[in-house]
């Protein structure tokens, strides 16, 4: 039998020290803020049941927080986010190489998402053809699908009875092709329901449904090697130890002992700084008791960050248990009108779903904007901003009043139905300075006054024109110009819908005549 840490001890031997009861830290840990980490977040009271799944994927970095101590459990993910994920979690350090992505949406992928998709393609989760839609919003059923062919289960999947899902009342809104997979998922504990009878496989996952998903898959099947930036041992408890002390420098309250799934054994020094989760509550390390199923999350040094124990108890949807994967109302829209205390938007339905049962990249049926709640598509709402709301825009906090008319947004709501967290999906932004480089796919990099370089893209329906106002082309504009640019600023940048020309670099030929390079 395989022993790590270089610790020597004898099979079935326990050591429990009784009546020692050692508080753990307060949510921000040594080790994992060294390594940029953080898996305590001041807003997990909007999604209490997903405490401890956050926690555990945080802690190995394969999700993390929006900035200013939020994780945002209830905003929504996109399909390239949402796969993004899947692929930091289960991509077994596959780096992509030699696939180029064939989708005929290509050009609406943003950059930072090219490396995992490739990933993704390679893994057999997405086949390379068809229309990806990066950008729309990912539902619970797509993600259940990719996640169950990303963990190798197709054929289960295939051969899966479909009577785990005979209680939930929506079922008829699962595609026929996938079925199999939302009743795998159910059956292994991946899935729950949003409510004692709904499913909601059409609803957008939220980022706490999401970590919900994965966690549970790691605590109860083992993460794959080398997929996350800290290491995770799941396996059973059989021995802790409370004794102060250091590891690699680092202070520690005592060990715990796992056997893992392969039978290795694992005695690993616990920091003082870490915490234990149970049924989504912090517990003291004394907690942890022989039999206990959990997931340890290390740090660098091979010291315990976090300890997530598989729950053991069930609660209803107002309880604090994970029972139900409970969604915040939320409206996606527009904004036409903000005040300094509310929020005026017309309302949009998400785009089409995809067929993915097999990752051929087909349309599959169409899906408005019933998952946002009783909003109708092209009506429009007035919020009141909550007395806490708070604003996020490309993964950052902002101040509300950065949140303009003409972003498009994703709007959550409290119990009294108050704007509580908007997420701006895209923002109207303008940009002058200088043309500092010219690229492929109608791609400029622009230098504004203060030194700060931006990238703009163009598109099919950009307005360019010269300093009296005449139309130009994308290939007329020069390196030197001085332009003035509007539009929409998103992950992807800004993609501009006009294009000015101010000043045209010395012997630039932008003003219509054709060049010859």
């Amino acid at each position: 039998m395989r022993l790590r840490h270089g610790i020597t001890m004898a099979c079935g031997f326990v050591l429990v020290a009784a009546g020692m009861a050692l508080p753990m830290g307060s949510g921000a840990f040594a080790a994992g803020q060294s390594q940029g980490a953080q898996v305590s977040f001041r807003d997990m009271n909007q999604a209490p049941w997903a405490t401890e799944d956050v926690a555990q994927l945080a802690a190995q970095g394969i999700i993390k927080g929006v900035g200013n101590g939020m994780f945002a459990p209830n905003a929504p993910l996109t399909r390239d986010e949402a796969l993004a994920l899947i692929v930091r979690a289960l991509g077994n350090g596959q780096s992509g190489t030699g696939v180029t992505l064939q989708f005929t949406d290509d050009a609406n992928i943003p950059a930072w998402a090219t490396r995992t998709l490739e990933v993704a393609v390679q893994m057999g989760v997405l086949s390379n053809s068809g229309t990806l839609n990066p950008s729309s919003a990912a539902t619970r059923e797509q993600v259940i699908v990719w996640l169950i062919s990303a963990m190798g289960l197709n054929a289960q999947a295939q051969s899966t009875s479909t009577a785990d899902l005979a209680n939930f009342t929506d079922q008829s809104q699962i595609l026929p092709q996938d079925m199999g997979a939302m009743a795998l998922a159910v059956q292994l504990g991946l899935l729950k329901g949003t409510s004692a009878t709904t499913i909601s496989p059409n609803g957008t996952i939220t980022r706490a449904q999401m970590a919900a998903m994965l966690a549970r898959g790691q605590r109860r099947y083992g993460a794959p090697p080398s997929s996350t930036s800290s290491a995770l041992v799941v396996g059973t408890v059989s021995g802790v130890t409370l004794a102060s002390g250091t590891s690699n420098g680092e202070a520690t309250v005592g060990t715990v002992t796992v056997t893992e799934q392969d039978g290795t054994i694992a005695i690993i020094p616990v920091a003082s700084s870490s915490i234990v989760y149970e049924n989504n509550q912090a517990q003291a390390l004394s907690s942890l008791t022989t039999g206990d199923q959990v997931a340890v999350a290390e740090d660098g040094a091979g010291n315990a960050i976090l300890i997530a124990v598989e729950n053991t108890t069930t609660t209803s949807l107002s309880g604090s248990g994970n029972a139900n994967e409970q969604e915040q109302q939320a409206v996606e829209g527009t904004v036409t009108a903000v005040t300094s205390t509310s929020l005026t938007l017309t309302a949009q339905g998400s785009q089409d779903q995809q067929d993915h049962s097999e990752g051929d990249g087909s349309q599959g049926q169409s899906v408005t904007g019933q998952t946002y709640g009783q909003t109708v598509s092209g009506q429009t709402y007035t919020y009141t901003l909550a007395p806490d709301a708070a604003a996020i825009f490309q993964g950052l906090s902002i101040p509300l009043s950065q949140v303009t008319v003409g972003s498009q947004v994703n709007v959550h709501l409290n119990s009294s139905g108050q704007a509580s967290l908007i997420i701006v999906q895209k923002q109207q932004a303008s940009v002058s300075g200088t043309i500092v480089g010219i690229g492929e796919d109608q791609k400029i990099l622009i230098q504004e006054a203060g030194g700060t370089t931006v990238a703009v893209k163009s598109g099919d329906h950009t307005t360019i024109t010269d300093p009296n106002g005449n139309p130009l082309s994308m290939n007329q504009l020069a390196v030197g110009d001085v332009v003035s640019v509007s539009g929409t600023m998103g992950e992807e940048g800004l993609r501009a819908s006009t294009i000015q020309v101010t000043t045209e670099v010395q012997g630039s030929t932008s003003s219509g005549s054709s060049t010859d390079n």
